[in-house]
């Protein structure tokens, strides 16, 4: 069976600056047994600040176990997130049924965004920076 997991929320451009529209990546991981078929929803939402900014779905790839697709997301609204000045939690998460995954546990992943820098970082490495 599989088990997708969610990791490194990237934005696009990789430094935005306050006034541009921003894109979201993300690395979609099979750490299951089983790959993921073709005609197998792929569905991961993109949220800044807990509104849904972006989308990616995906009905045609298949993922084989230990396997990794780069997914880019799809805006919402077809209005990309326009970046601004500050510190911003981001926040990828897996829609899957319950019977095609064997670890519902890993479905997110949480980074934070900072401009006027612009680097997106996992939230337990900025946990660790703030000390």
């Amino acid at each position: 069976m599989p088990d997708l997991s969610v990791k490194n929320i990237r934005p696009i451009p990789v430094f935005p600056k306050e006034g541009e529209p921003v894109m979201f990546l993300a690395s979609l991981i099979n750490n299951g047994t089983g790959a993921t078929q073709i005609g197998d929803n792929h569905l991961i939402r993109f949220y800044v600040e807990g509104k849904e900014v972006a989308h990616y779905y995906s009905n045609t790839a298949a993922i084989p176990v230990g396997g990794m697709v780069q997914i880019c997301a799809q805006s919402t609204n077809n209005t990309n997130w326009i970046a601004q000045k500050g510190t911003f939690n981001l926040t990828a998460k897996i829609e899957i049924a319950e019977n095609k995954d064997l670890n519902k546990q890993n479905n997110a992943c949480d980074a934070q965004l900072t401009i006027s820098n612009g680097r997106a970082i996992p939230v337990e490495i900025a946990k660790i920076i703030k000390k």
